[in-house]
């Protein structure tokens, strides 16, 4: 038989020459020692194994150097790395060390058994797994994520599925300490969805879910989770799930509740380390005297309280000596608290230095522009600065307190990079808001003290940074792909990703719309969302240039810029609306001001109830309550700035925040009058008004291609029977209900009946009347159908759509327009759709009810079908505020247009046209000139004037002229 390892030795003939003899002899031997080389490194490394410290080292250098001798295969090198990084892990607490011989391991097990094997897939966990065990989140997202996505490539792997489940459950626990709860939340119930989840896994998945919703502010709902978890009898009795439901009744204030619970667990864990002493039951007590810690805290039982602090400290301590685990920095926090609440500042701020230098040991030598490592949970660490800004506010140390703010936008901003869910994006925007009012106010506070502009600017871009973060982010991507060069096949493999998304999200909407199951379709979006995160977690790391432009929106505008691009006749009126107080900023080509009111109480049911009044008509017995309402949000927010503007400034650029994205400014009232009466006493009468989500998006021109070369397509409709039947079967008006119950002040009662969407018998008809105005293209009534839509309009510059339109506030994606149904044809074009269409018009004019109006989310503002056009490419969208009238709408867009037609811009037009509506007798009725007829109408973003006329072809009138010409030569011959 022929050795395969030496193929000559069966040539052995007379004819070889001995040397040849002689050079088999030394390869076979060779062959024979590195078999024997591979099996004694495996017995040293078994022996290794066993030991698992700095004790299992002398048997792996013996089989290091064994290997260096003789030479082994790559697979029995990588064994030894992997051992060396559990000892060094283990024995020596050396982190990096542990995580460099790891990765020694993965290159040694690619080269052994290729990227897409299951031994070395698990080795990328393996690292991410020790990442995560000492606090570096972000380096284990990376790196599980990876193992996960290159397990999905492995076809027919035994136990791949069980394999899934534990490697997600560690995902999820990641996510939930990095702060992307939302993506936490999801891989949990995914989990609870497989059917090769063991009990162990299953208990561990909920518990963590209950503490994912914990950190994430969403105590009514642990609580609830947890009290379902405690009438199931397999975890009635469980002391994790028992002890963090005590620490959800702590959260919301319960403290009777949370007392019994908290006592018991620590009694049971004190039981335990009596009567077997580990790591483990000492760690886990400490936990316990910590959560004691912060009741007694709670309960201002100082003495009780100092008495737990020592007490986890010390057990720690026994656990890890060197005090760099993460939860050193919980209890120094706590401490710290408590120093505060005795009155001992000095000692609170020392407190949190040392919780500081265990999650961010590397910052002082952490350059500007680099990420700053952070250990342990981002929460905590968010929490931890915020606190120390306050203290040092309060003690007037301004300066180190704005440097504690501007860390802590510098993290929030590095975190948000790693993020999956746009979800929990938003909530960390929410979590961070009360510190930027903090900033915003000692900066003007500085500024009252030295007169330095540089301060009012600061506290402008405390506001201004995080205003449309996400969208902004989105477009500047696009727009990073093409100028950081990257290959073709790469941007193909990009939008083929994305667009599988659209099309999971678009399922998962159809599914929730007809009330079908739709759990397992959560699952496959979140698994295509993973997919597309990871693919552009892999671009940011391959293509810098990209990584760089696509973040270069992270940086605030500056007031000068912005300044610039301000007309003569424009001022700009920008908000944020904070806990404490209301700030505006008032800016104009040549000075920025800053004003704040105290935020009042019950801001939200002031907005609710205007809201109200202006959806649902003003009958007589409410007009002086709206009147009222008028003047009152008038004095709340404008009164201060207008003062200061002179009469050229007639136009303003609003900014809304929060709550304020739902007014319609120009409906407000800058005079008292008896009662209304057209454009009496509404700003409407003194100022062209445009909306903005971000003063940086309106900086940006360049996030808008604008290359359509078409003119204007509408597309209005008149909906037939078949098509109001479809929507009466599938109930689709359940999301159109009115969303309060409540009676108004002035003795109307709203009306609270399920409204089915009607015809719309103007809306062709608008559309006809524009197309007069435009020479543009059209398509009208049944013609009207999402297919032709999707194929027409990334043709056009302007695009116009008279039709039925509608949010939703659970799902916002799932807010639509809704066109023709033809057959079994999908009548809704949903957000999520409109979000992955590439658009490159000037403007759509969205002429269909609530397109500007949605959820509301911290930073962002309303999710609206206005701001998917905007996403999708348009620079100026025209849209709604809530439910208009059909008639008074189709009057004022041909008016509008016609405005547009003088060469006037958008915001002028568009008040011109409202002007013109409420004056004129022949357009409107007194009853037709209230509010909801003419104010939910807005314009967002550019207001630049906008060529509605299709030009003209040049070639048929030099066809004229010449024809002309000839007939002219003719006669003139003929006359001669």
């Amino acid at each position: 038989m022929i050795n395969p390892k030496c193929p000559f030795e069966y040539l052995t003939t007379q004819r070889i020459e001995k040397n040849l003899l002689f050079l088999c002899f030394i390869l076979c031997l060779t062959s024979i020692h590195g078999q024997s080389a591979d099996s004694l490194a495996h017995v040293l490394a078994d022996k290794a194994e066993k030991i698992n410290n700095k004790g299992s080292l002398p048997f792996l250098d013996e089989a290091f150097s064994l290997c260096a001798k003789l030479g082994c295969a790559d697979s029995t090198i990588a064994r030894l790395y992997q051992r060396k990084s559990v000892a060094y892990y283990l024995g020596f607490r050396e982190f990096d060390t542990s995580l460099n011989y790891t990765d020694s391991a993965i290159y040694y097990y690619q080269l052994a058994y290729g990227k897409n094997h299951i031994i070395t897939i698990n080795s990328y966990y393996n690292k991410g797994a020790i990442q995560s065990s000492i606090g570096r989140y972000t380096e284990a997202k990376q790196s599980i994520g990876e193992a996960i996505s290159f397990l999905y490539t492995i076809e027919n792997s035994q136990n791949k599925d069980s394999i899934w489940v534990n490697w997600n459950f560690e995902l999820m626990r990641i996510n939930r300490r990095l702060g992307d709860f939302n993506a936490a939340f999801t891989i949990g119930k995914s989990i609870l969805g497989n059917d090769f989840l063991v009990p162990i896994i299953e208990r561990r998945t909920k518990i963590a879910l209950g503490l994912t919703l914990m950190d994430h502010a969403r105590y009514n709902d642990a609580k609830k989770l947890y009290l379902t978890y405690l009438n199931d009898s397999r975890y009635s009795d469980n002391i994790a799930i028992r002890g963090n439901l005590g620490l959800v009744h702590l959260a919301l204030g319960e403290i009777p509740l949370a007392e019994p619970l908290l006592l018991e667990n620590y009694n049971h864990r004190f039981d335990r380390h009596k009567v077997g002493v580990s790591k483990i039951t000492k760690e886990n007590l400490s936990n316990s005297h910590a959560n004691l810690l912060q009741l007694y805290l709670q309960k201002k039982e100082y003495d009780e309280a100092e008495y737990h602090y020592a007490e986890a400290l010390r057990l720690l301590l026994e656990v890890d000596s060197t005090g760099r685990r993460p939860r050193f920095a919980e209890i120094y926090f706590k401490k710290s608290k408590l120093e505060h609440a005795l009155g001992n500042y000095d000692s609170s701020l020392a407190f949190l230095e040392k919780a500081m230098q265990v999650v961010a040991p590397e910052l002082k030598e952490t350059g500007a522009e680099e990420n700053i490592s952070i250990i342990g949970p981002f929460k905590r660490v968010l929490e931890i600065i915020g606190f120390r800004a306050r203290v040092l506010a309060s003690q007037g140390d301004n300066q180190r307190a704005l440097q504690d703010v501007a860390l802590l936008n510098r993290l929030v901003t590095q975190s948000r990079r790693s993020y999956q869910s746009s979800l929990s994006k938003f909530y960390l925007i929410q979590q961070v808001m009360p510190v930027y009012e903090l900033g915003i106010l000692l900066n003007r506070q500085l500024y009252a003290q030295t007169g330095k502009r540089q301060y009012l600017e600061q506290a402008y871009a405390l506001n201004a940074r995080n205003k449309a973060i996400l969208l902004l982010e989105s477009l500047q991507s696009d727009r990073a792909m093409t100028f950081a060069k990257l290959p073709l096949s790469v941007q193909e493999d990009e939008k083929n990703l994305r667009d599988e998304l659209t099309e999971q999200e678009r399922l998962l909407y159809v599914a929730y719309q007809k009330e079908e199951a739709f759990d397992s379709l959560q699952s496959v979006v979140f698994e295509k969302e993973q997919a597309y995160f990871q693919f552009i977690q892999q671009l940011e790391k391959n293509y810098p240039a990209y990584y760089q432009l696509k973040y270069s929106a992270d940086k605030p505008p500056l007031v000068a810029d912005v300044q610039q691009q301000l007309s003569k006749d424009q001022a700009m009126i920008e908000y944020f609306v904070g806990q404490d107080s209301i700030y505006t900023f008032l800016m104009d080509g040549n000075a920025l001001q800053v004003f704040s009111k105290a935020t009042p109480e019950g801001l939200t049911d002031s907005v609710e109830l205007f809201r109200e009044l202006l959806t649902n008509g003003i009958e007589k017995d409410c007009e002086q309550a709206y009147i009222q309402l008028g003047r009152y949000f008038y004095n709340l927010l404008l009164d201060q700035p207008l003062a200061q503007l002179d009469d050229r400034k007639n136009r303003l650029v609003i900014i809304p925040d929060g709550l304020l994205n739902y007014l319609s400014f120009e409906a407000l009232l800058y005079k008292n009058i008896e009662q209304l009466n057209g454009a009496e006493g509404f700003l409407i009468e003194k100022y062209a008004f445009s909306y903005a989500y971000s003063s940086k998006l309106l900086l940006e021109e360049e996030y808008y291609p604008r290359s359509a070369e078409k003119g204007f397509i509408g597309f209005g409709m008149e909906y037939d029977d078949a098509t109001l039947d479809y929507l009466k079967e599938i109930d689709y008006t359940k999301i159109q209900e009115i969303d309060t119950t409540f009676t108004l002040p002035c003795g109307f009662t709203l009306d609270t009946t399920r409204r089915y969407l009607g015809k719309l018998a103007f809306s062709d008809n608008e559309v006809r009347d524009i197309v007069a105005i435009t020479e543009g293209d059209s398509w009208l009534n049944e013609e009207v159908t999402k297919e032709r839509f999707l194929q027409e309009a990334t043709d056009y510059n302007l695009l116009h759509l008279s039709m039925h339109g509608s949010y939703d506030l659970e799902f916002p994606m799932n807010s639509a327009l809704i066109f023709t149904r033809t057959d079994s044809s999908d009548l809704f074009l949903r957000a999520a759709e409109i979000y992955g269409l590439e658009l490159t018009g000037e403007m759509a004019v969205l002429s269909a009810c609530n397109t500007g109006y949605g959820k509301l989310q911290p930073g962002e503002g309303p999710m609206t079908l206005a701001r998917a056009f905007h996403y999708a490419g348009i620079p100026s969208v025209v849209a709604s505020l809530w439910s208009i009238p059909d008639n008074s709408s189709s009057k004022l867009m041909k008016l509008f247009y016609e405005q547009l037609n003088h060469g006037y811009p958008k915001d002028i037009a568009l008040q011109k046209a409202k002007l013109i509506y409420l004056k004129d007798d022949q357009i409107s009725s007194p009853t037709s000139r209230q509010p909801v007829h003419w104010a939910p109408s807005i314009v967002i973003g550019s207001v630049d004037p906008v060529k509605v006329r299709s030009a003209s072809p040049w070639w048929p009138l030099l066809g004229v002229m010449v024809v002309g010409l000839g007939f002219l030569i003719v006669f003139v011959k003929r006359e001669k």
